[in-house]
């Protein structure tokens, strides 16, 4: 793209790199590890950079779940965690979409989202589950956006439907009208996004969501969460912003427990350019340090990890870390 005529238009063209990149890897895994259902094919992921690892082990599970024949997460590393279980639920979501017709009917989608919930439960490792019932939102809304709101009144508990919103906000950020960076465009994504979600706790899953998304595909480039963090400011979104940031970089955290680099800029005295340090300050370093230092250690000890893929208050995550015993998300 940055050869084409008229490319200066672009505000960020290695934003794009990294989406195509991240698609890429979760899409055509077999590139990097050859057939993704061999033997084998799991632990030469764990070999790559662990940038290019995390979407090529959820690629791997998205292809074997499309093929019913899932990874057990339980016998895997547990730093695949996110990554396998997110991949076990987007290809079991497809699956179970897939098989609804063109216009089923209300009764058909509740028997649908329930045997979902059931089989995602039952193929997660003990306290993933939330991991792998939160991508049946990215699946609705990237495949199925007419059904947005139909799935969403179909769940059957509040946590599940803040689980569907958070994975729904996760799809946004990959919306075909938003792909390309031209000027403004952050600001489209999160207003368009914004539009989408029916009522607060949706909006507020929905734009952690996103947010988690953008920063994690673009971790290597901290400018991409400042752009969002200023357009975020200015719609009075910092609850969300600060969580979908914060639990982006503790799933890093736990993703790649060796990397020294990537996380620094969010927690250094470093600033990316033409961002206010205030803001970035208050926005960024300061809640990412709280999190990577004081709830993510607690959390990852009560094995909790998993749970972070829906909206929580910094109240919530720290209780998240004090209790080992939870509720599994479809059930509670």
């Amino acid at each position: 793209m940055r050869f084409l005529p008229g490319s200066g238009a672009l505000t960020d063209w290695k934003e794009l790199d990294n989406k195509l990149e991240a698609f890429r890897l979760f899409q055509y895994p077999e590139r990097e590890v050859g057939d993704p259902h061999r033997e084998g094919a799991v632990a030469m992921a764990l070999r790559l950079p662990d940038f290019r690892a995390i979407w090529v082990l959820e690629g791997i599970a998205h292809e074997r779940g499309m093929r019913q024949t899932a990874p057990n997460p339980s016998i895997l590393p547990d730093r695949t965690g996110v990554s396998t279980h997110a991949g076990i639920g987007t290809a079991l979501a497809e699956r179970t979409l897939d098989g609804l017709g063109k216009d089923p009917s209300d009764a058909a989608f509740k028997v649908a989202v329930n045997e979902f919930v059931t089989e995602a439960s039952r193929l997660s490792r003990p306290g993933w589950e939330p991991a792998a019932l939160e991508p049946f939102g990215l699946v609705v809304r990237g495949l199925y956006p007419q059904w947005l709101k139909r799935a969403s009144d179909a769940m059957p508990s509040s946590v599940l439907r803040s689980l569907f919103w958070h994975g729904a906000g996760r799809s946004a950020y990959f919306s075909p009208s938003s792909f390309i960076p031209l000027p403004g465009s952050h600001g489209r994504l999160l207003r368009a996004a914004l539009d989408d979600a029916p009522d607060e706790d949706s909006r507020l899953n929905m734009i952690s969501g996103l947010v988690w998304a953008a920063v994690l595909v673009n971790l290597p480039r901290p400018a991409v969460a400042a752009s969002f963090a200023e357009v975020c400011a200015e719609l009075k979104l910092g609850d969300a912003f600060r969580n979908g940031l914060t639990s982006a970089l503790m799933a890093w955290r736990h993703m790649a427990p060796l990397d020294g680099t990537l996380l620094r800029p969010y927690t250094g005295g470093e600033y990316p350019s033409g961002v206010s340090h205030a803001l970035w300050k208050s926005w960024v370093i300061e809640p990412a340090t709280i999190a990577l230092d004081e709830i993510y250690p607690t959390i990852e000890r009560a094995g909790r990890i998993g749970h972070l893929f829906r909206y929580m208050t910094e109240e919530q995550l720290r209780e998240l870390g004090r209790d080992s015993g939870g509720v599994v998300a479809g059930r509670g």
